[in-house]
């Protein structure tokens, strides 16, 4: 793939706020994918700051606006934005196996024993993130799938 011009990026960038809003088609599910990850990527230091941090905020309240206020997954979504509600795992099984720190196996890449994940899985070629940070982030979204199927919804793997 040929790298891209960054100078025609940035004046690309720099000409969409000038433009029209674009419809999109998600489903439910992706929904809560997108602003999940957003409040896990606003979590990291240095993020929330950023005008793009506050342009996916704002969007990712937009979205969260299009499930009913009463319901259960606007209530966890909305409990995504307090810092203080976060969460790793409840103590009871199966979430009491999370680890808090990545294990050596999880760090050789061959596999969290909480999640069954790898490394390479969570992420192809970027090592700029810690391990610790990808740790967490399998182990919450791990969590969330198990939450999810308790509640009945069948999830797809991807």
């Amino acid at each position: 793939m040929k790298k891209p011009d960054l100078t025609k990026y940035a004046q690309e960038v720099n000409k969409m706020p000038a433009l029209p809003s674009i419809p999109v088609k998600i489903s439910p599910l992706t929904v809560v994918a997108i602003i999940s990850h957003i409040q896990l990527a606003i979590r990291l230091p240095g993020i929330a700051d950023s005008v793009f941090a506050q342009m996916a905020i704002d969007a990712a309240k937009q979205l969260q606006e299009l499930f009913n206020k009463e319901s259960e997954t606007y209530k966890v979504l909305e409990l995504g934005w307090n810092p203080e509600a976060d969460f790793l795992a409840p103590s009871e099984e199966p979430f009491n196996r999370f680890c808090e720190e990545p294990c050596n196996e999880f760090l050789q890449n061959l596999g969290c024993r909480c999640t069954d994940n790898r490394v390479a899985e969570l992420v192809a070629g970027d090592e700029q993130i810690p391990p610790q940070t990808l740790a967490a982030g399998a182990a919450m979204m791990h969590q969330l799938r198990q939450s999810l199927e308790s509640e009945g919804f069948e999830l797809l793997d991807m």
